[in-house]
């Protein structure tokens, strides 16, 4: 992995959280990413309705592009989609059917857009599946960003249990 790119996620990692300064407008999106980085939120299940389990997953997704050894985060002008496994998977599992999907359009998650706390542009979102809840111990999500083009680039497979808090 470049360096600079291993600085860029590395710090992505170590923020807490995406707050609410968001942009005024955003950055342009763009066709290409290089990279998709998926991180859960802590706490990464979200109970809305009090009822015994979760009722969503709580993530973060950031789109890198790189460009002559340039790493910076963007926003995207594709598909995104979302894949909920139960249990824990790996990266070969995208392509099986998922237990839950989601998709957005490029115009959908700009509604999400915002600046971390290192002013990097991420996407923070919950996943809900409503009365079509996992029933496995553990699951995993998987984004997936598809260019304008049709090439796809996935995350990799993040996993949490059930009752992670």
């Amino acid at each position: 992995m470049r360096p600079a790119l291993a600085a860029v996620i590395a710090v992505a990692l170590a923020a807490g959280g995406c707050n609410g300064l968001g942009p005024s407008g955003g950055p342009a999106a763009v066709d290409w990413i290089d990279r998709v980085d998926l991180i859960l939120n802590s706490p990464a299940m979200v109970d809305w309705d009090g009822r015994d389990g979760p009722d969503g997953v709580s993530v973060r997704l950031y789109l890198y592009q790189i460009d002559r050894g340039k790493v910076r985060t963007v926003v995207g002008n594709g598909i995104f989609e979302f894949f909920l496994y139960e249990g824990i998977v790996s990266s070969a599992a995208v392509d099986d059917p998922p237990f839950h999907r989601w998709r957005f359009t490029a115009e959908q998650m700009r509604e999400y857009l915002v600046a971390d706390k290192y002013r990097l542009w991420c996407h923070p979102l919950v996943l809900q599946w409503g009365d079509h809840a996992p029933a496995a111990a553990n699951i995993t999500v998987v984004a997936r960003y598809t260019t304008p083009g049709g090439a796809a680039v996935h995350s990799a497979p993040v996993s949490a249990a059930m009752g992670a808090e």
